[in-house]
């Protein structure tokens, strides 16, 4: 069985508001918040691997969990924004945490109609022992 579950980042600072590069945007509150919620919500899974693009607010979404299951984050640039998402083929439970425009591309490619991907959602994907899709799955985390 493989699964994979697609997180995009937490709530971070605004884009515009932001001096500097944009990978570089840190978590806000809120986002450490939903940050934290997403570790609670997951750290039950029996996890093979948590991977981030390396843009910061990425990095620190999924550094609760990564702590919560005793592994290391290990950062992936394709995983970056502008980047096509490219799922692992391996058995086992992976999470990747991406952005608004490379998640919702990756759910297109697989035909999935996907009706929002909000900042700390997690899309869920199961795929059978013949790597078909089998279940489909999207939730909000809470920042409170």
């Amino acid at each position: 069985m493989r699964v994979v579950l697609l997180i995009r980042h937490a709530k971070a600072g605004d884009r515009d508001d932001a001096s500097g590069e944009d990978h570089l945007r840190t978590l806000t509150r809120k986002g450490r918040v939903q940050a934290r919620n997403l570790a609670e919500n997951l750290a039950e899974l029996p996890v093979s691997q948590v991977r981030s693009s390396p843009a910061v607010r990425c990095v620190q979404t999924v550094e609760p969990l990564a702590a919560a299951l005793d592994m290391s984050v290990l950062v992936d640039p394709e995983l970056m924004e502008g980047h096509p998402i490219v799922l692992p083929q391996d058995e086992g439970v992976f999470v990747l945490c991406a952005h608004g425009d490379n998640i919702p591309a990756a759910l297109t490619e697989l035909g999935i109609e996907w009706h929002a991907c909000r900042k700390g959602s997690c899309w869920l994907l199961r795929f059978d022992d013949d790597g078909e899709l089998e279940e489909v799955a999207y939730a909000e985390t809470p920042s409170e």
